[in-house]
């Protein structure tokens, strides 16, 4: 092997061997063993399919890249478990002989480790996948949770400890006579008229781990109307660091 590509082969952790066409081994560098399934089996002589039994089958690959008919074939990702704690992961590359006054019209194969690389992509999988799941799993909890919002009879609010409105039901929608959208990011004050009363005796309560029960308020629907309905009221985390909303679940009471 040339000096400089045997140096080459160090310093990226690769080792090789050649072979003919008969899958005879010819030549091997020093450290090429501990890449082989069967260690034992690489010897000089000896058939390389019986250290490396994932060259079987590709026999015809092997001969087409000897007689010149294709340049080159890789074989990445191939796994060495017979430490279990500590896995060896080997990419493999053929590709004729490029020094030829050395052993004629042969094959070499170069055998480089990527066990680090694949450790890390593997994590990266894994956490990819977990991410997934997860995405997945509030997905579907975020949908099952909607479905429950939007059946609801009750009117249900959420809103900022400001009293800025963050998510109004179907339920609210149809007695206050607005659509979604002209209430989302708008004050209380827009359908309660009493909304300080209901701030005031929400973060009165609820910020120090209460439940606020049946307070009764005057709302106004977009045309005007007066309703009269009756909260109760409890502070809900987000996802920030000390900053809660506020859920108020109410129902109409009827006129006398």
């Amino acid at each position: 092997m040339n000096p400089l590509l045997s140096k080459l082969l160090t310093l990226r952790q690769m080792e090789y061997l050649a072979v003919d066409q008969e899958f005879h081994i010819l030549e091997v560098s020093l450290g090429v063993q501990r890449f082989a399934d069967y260690h034992e089996h690489v010897v000089k002589g000896n058939d390389v399919r019986l250290g490396f039994p994932e060259l079987i089958g590709m026999e015809n690959i092997i001969i087409k890249i000897i007689q010149g008919e294709q340049d080159s074939f890789e074989l990445n990702g191939i796994g060495r478990f017979s430490d279990y704690d500590s896995p060896l992961y080997i990419n493999l590359y053929m590709i004729k002989n490029p020094d030829e006054d050395a052993l004629g019209d042969k094959l070499v194969i170069f055998f480089e480790d990527v066990t680090q690389r694949m450790v890390v992509e593997q994590k990266l999988v894994q956490r990819a996948n977990e991410v997934s799941l997860l995405l997945e799993a509030w997905s579907y909890s975020n949908e099952y949770l909607n479905k429950i919002i939007t059946s609801m009879a009750d009117v249900l609010l959420v809103t900022s400890q400001s009293g800025t409105l963050k998510i109004v039901n179907q339920a609210t929608q149809d007695l206050l006579g607005y659509e979604e959208e002209e209430l989302i990011g708008n004050s209380l004050a827009m359908i309660i008229t009493e909304e300080k009363l209901l701030l005031e005796a929400s973060q009165q309560y609820l910020l120090s781990g209460k439940f606020l029960k049946n307070v009764e308020v005057l709302c106004q629907t977009k045309a005007g109307k007066k309703v009269a309905i009756a909260f109760s009221c409890s502070a809900i985390e987000t996802n920030l660091e000390d900053v809660q909303d506020f859920i108020y679940v109410g129902r109409e009471i009827a006129a006398p």
